[in-house]
């Protein structure tokens, strides 16, 4: 990924996150990062950061989890305050989907599938 694409990336990232309603931390751990200097690094220097491929693959489910919730409500509330909202459906079973997301990269694939399974 060249500089200008990732630098067009992270905007995008980071302005929908904050449209989500993510805190820091929430967004540290969605993105598989450390700590929240490497949260602070992709935010303001992302051409300098190595796009590894799980990152990569976080970004492309974090970006496909909004296209999915945009298709299914049109009420921006619910696209925007989907991720946390608590929900009984499986596989979050009383939590937000955001825990889910949060624990590792086989969560956020999760909260991929589940959503585009509601889509359906």
């Amino acid at each position: 990924m060249d500089n200008k694409s990732k630098v067009a990336v992270t905007v995008a990232i980071n302005t929908l996150l904050d449209r989500w309603g993510l805190t820091a931390s929430e967004k540290t751990a969605i993105l598989g990062f450390a700590s929240d200097a490497d949260l602070d690094d992709f935010i303001n220097s992302p051409s300098t950061l190595n796009f590894s491929p799980p990152l990569e693959q976080r970004l492309s489910l974090i970006l496909n989890i909004h296209a999915e919730l945009r298709l299914i409500f049109s009420n921006p509330m619910n696209v925007y305050g989907f991720m946390t909202m608590i929900n009984n459906s499986s596989p979050f079973l009383g939590k937000k989907p955001i825990e889910l997301a949060s624990q590792s990269l086989e969560g956020l694939n999760a909260v991929y599938k589940a959503i585009s399974f509601i889509g359906r």
